[in-house]
């Protein structure tokens, strides 16, 4: 069967989005969690670049 490459990644991406989420559920049930006014600066800084 023969795949385009949008079809292709689609699932990866989606598969690497789940795997994100659920990395960041573990890290908040373990108590791995910083305020939101100690990381609003850093990311918007960030995502400005």
């Amino acid at each position: 069967m023969l795949m385009d490459v949008e079809m292709y990644e689609g699932p990866l991406d989606e598969i690497a989005l789940l795997r994100a989420v659920r990395s960041g559920e573990q890290e908040m049930l373990q108590g791995d969690v910083a305020p939101h006014g100690e990381v609003e600066a850093p990311v918007r800084a960030r995502l400005a670049r």
